[in-house]
């Protein structure tokens, strides 16, 4: 190979045509020396690749098979020609998609490996293909054994790796490791793969930094995504905005031919919307991600993940502009990448599905949904009942599924499709199992919740406070497992979980009320309004606290929810793996974790002072606060807010406050901000309006109870807060002195029950 290179290189007369020429009369090894036929035959092989040759290959292939075995009995020359009809194989397989050329490149890999000695320098390349040739085969048929004998060989390579090729078989190593933590969950792997890529980085070459770069930036937002380590998210940021620049440079010295062009392509075009966020850069990315599908035979095998990247960057592109051209070719890349790759490959069965129900939600063809529908259901079917990506799955077929139940019901028509009989019991069932299902991550199971929240309000499903309540408790799980408190924040603020979920939190309290449930109601507005200050800031019953009792324990908490969440969130990511062994199950590592997290947690329960450990706090242990006066919670929604008294005995108060509309207590806080500026009587018409709409009717329900200047406390949220509820009142001559709330009662704030 290296002197077929060589001579290729130099200019040097190839005879690859008279190698060609032989391949339909067979070789005649006893007329010409060996091993100028094997050259010849390795220099034909590194052209047909080079040029994407099929009818070359083909011949390769038989006359590398015939060298092969003439040549049993010289070890040397029949590993030299095993060598070639392993990498014509792989071309093969890489320019036609027929996969049982893979095969037969590693099975003449394999033998190549065994028959190459341990000193020959040969060895090296050997290993290399095989491990190569057995990544492509895990990549098709998802048998980890496969892989993890790839890196086994990966790292035999690095052992004896020259100087010169280190940096190479460092990234290839370091980009192995992190498909296997994508389809293992093992941070080890992870993050062995950054050390391994920052060091290819130092080693690399120019022309393969900004390829470098862009690798090592997915590693480090990858580990952030699983530990919360805001300093990878900052590097991993910095190095895709130099890949960006980088990768502009690159591309200008790429011939429109040239073999890694296509890569760079995509890898730029996958970054430039992520890094900068805006339009322009949007555009820019489907620019390069067309060019880069241009440059990818129909057969290859890196063909669908071009049509899927480009699937998606059209996606993104419809929901900034709402063109539905961009959602038809969106949905039109999907199917042929869907068409391409294997059956096993969920994501691209759910993200299509996503896309059709977003298209029928638009342009209300009733074909999209039964498609949407349909692969919704093929994805589900593919995955076992505990795995992590089984919630999203569900999820994504309700949605459709309440949507087609929807179209039916409003067209009042007996639609002609499998999914007529569709009922909002079987699919209520269905959002109820995504919500409890363990073995997903908390987000995901968060976003099936309030389709469940959102189902059971629209269809007047008996099963609407049984979702407010599943809501809170994953709510609880996503800002305490496994993170420390700047973590937490961060996670609530940047990801908006808060902010999903807040609309919902007023609904769940106005519902408790409507429903004749005041105690609910309190607990549903202290766990709500507490969510961000008792577990960032006063912390009812955090991680931080079992430090303090028992900093082992608390440990270990912290590690097994790392992992757990790290398993889980990495099996929702688009990648093809199946079941093979125990010890190798993302399922059964799962079912472990959640096992020990759940002992973990009730053993942390048993501290003294800890009981309440991920748990809501009960109302009768709440009503212990109103023992110094009663304790108001304000509820602004639509249609109708309330007060909520809470009173050390008995039930709480509710008071309906039908003028406190999210509008015009949001034009309070403007006009409080602005009195500050303008003349006083702005001021004081400001705190009469706050006296009409809210503490008014709370000061006059609470007047028969309380003597004249008792203490009264407010617990406000949201808006309210920048309210001076104490303030409030008539303050014009006339008005009398009930009517102004200092008059009445002492207040006080409070935070949290």
């Amino acid at each position: 190979e290296q002197r077929a290179n060589e001579r290729r290189i130099s200019g040097a007369p190839s005879g690859s045509g008279d190698v060609a020429a032989s391949a339909s009369d067979g070789l005649d090894f006893a007329q010409r020396d060996p091993w100028d036929v094997v050259e010849e035959i390795w220099d034909t092989t590194l052209a047909a690749i080079e040029s994407s040759d099929i009818a070359k290959l083909e011949d390769v292939i038989i006359l590398a098979r015939e060298a092969a075995d003439t040549h049993r009995d010289d070890p040397v020359l029949r590993n030299s020609a095993l060598g070639c009809l392993s990498r014509a194989h792989d071309a093969m397989f890489r320019e036609t998609g027929r996969v049982e050329h893979v095969g037969k490149g590693v099975e003449a890999s394999e033998e190549a490996v065994n028959i190459c000695p341990l000193t020959h320098p040969d060895r090296l390349i050997r290993l290399c293909n095989l491990a190569h040739i057995l990544h492509t085969r895990f990549q098709i048929s998802a048998n980890t054994n496969d892989l993890d004998r790839s890196i086994g060989l990966l790292d035999q390579v690095l052992a004896i790796s020259p100087l010169s090729h280190r940096s190479l078989h460092l990234h290839d190593l370091a980009v192995s490791l992190h498909v296997r933590f994508e389809a293992m969950a093992n941070l080890g792997d992870l993050d062995r793969s950054i050390v391994l890529k920052e060091e290819s980085v130092e080693l690399g070459s120019p022309s393969d930094r900004p390829h470098r770069l862009r690798s090592l930036a997915i590693s480090l937002h990858t580990r952030f995504g699983h530990t919360a380590n805001i300093c990878d998210l900052e590097r991993g940021v910095t190095l895709s905005r130099l890949f960006v620049l980088a990768g502009h440079q690159v591309l200008q010295l790429c011939t429109p031919t040239h073999i890694d062009r296509s890569r760079y392509l995509s890898d730029l075009a996958s970054s430039l919307f992520h890094v900068r966020k805006n339009i322009a850069d949007l555009n820019r990315a489907i620019e390069l991600g067309e060019e880069a599908l241009t440059l990818i035979p129909p057969n290859h095998v890196e063909r669908p993940a071009r049509l899927s990247n480009l699937a998606w960057s059209y996606n993104d592109r419809f929901d900034s502009n709402k063109n539905i051209d961009d959602l038809d070719k969106c949905v039109t890349l999907g199917e042929q990448a869907l068409a391409l790759c294997p059956t096993t490959h969920n994501l691209r069965l759910i993200y299509l599905a996503h896309s059709l129900r977003k298209r029928f939600r638009r342009q209300s063809d009733i074909a999209d949904l039964d498609r949407s529908i349909q692969l919704a259901q093929s994805a589900l079917q593919s995955l076992p009942p505990n795995h992590p990506r089984r919630s999203y799955c569900l999820d994504i077929l309700s949605l459709a599924q309440l949507d087609h139940i929807r179209a039916v019901t409003r067209q009042n028509s007996n639609h002609d499709c499998a999914f007529s009989t569709l009922s909002i019991e079987d699919v209520i069932s269905q959002l109820r199992n995504a919500a409890n299902a363990l073995h997903s991550p908390s987000h995901v199971r968060l976003d099936a919740t309030i389709s469940w929240v959102n189902a059971s309000t629209d269809f007047h499903h008996q099963s609407r406070f049984e979702a407010y309540t599943a809501m809170f408790d994953i709510l609880d799980t996503l800002v305490t497992r496994g993170h420390s408190l700047e973590s937490r924040y961060s996670q609530l603020t940047t990801d908006g979980w808060i902010t999903h979920a807040k609309g919902r939190i007023a609904d769940a309290v106005s519902f408790a009320i409507a429903e004749n449930r005041p105690r609910d109601a309190v607990v549903f507005l202290e766990r709500g309004r507490a969510l961000l200050l008792a577990q960032v800031g006063h912390c009812r019953m955090p991680l931080d606290i079992i430090k303090t009792k028992d900093a082992t324990l608390a440990a270990e908490l912290e590690s097994v929810g790392r992992q757990l969440d790290g398993l889980l969130a990495s099996n929702i990511k688009p990648t093809d793996f199946t079941i093979h062994s125990v010890a190798n199950d993302p399922i059964a590592q799962s079912m472990r974790l959640t096992s020990r997290w759940n002992a973990l947690v009730e053993q942390a329960r048993k501290l003294d002072g800890c009981g309440g450990f991920l748990r809501p706090t009960p109302f009768h242990t709440l009503q212990h606060g109103a023992y110094g006066g009663p304790v108001t919670f304000i509820n602004i929604n639509h249609p109708l807010s309330h007060a909520v008294i809470v009173v050390h005995e008995g039930d709480p108060l509710v008071v309906p406050l039908p003028h406190a509309t999210p509008k015009v207590v949001q034009d309070l806080t403007v006009a409080f901000h602005n009195a500050r500026h303008q003349h006083v009587s702005n001021f004081y018409s400001a705190l009469r309006t706050l006296w009409d709409v809210i503490v008014g009717p709370v000061a006059n329900r609470l007047e028969p109870r309380l003597s004249a200047g008792s203490r009264i406390w407010w617990c406000p949220s949201a808006a309210v807060a920048q309210l001076p509820l104490h303030a409030a009142g008539h303050y014009n001559k006339s008005a009398p002195l009930h009517m102004k709330l200092p008059h009445l009662f002492v207040s006080s704030y409070t935070s949290t029950l």
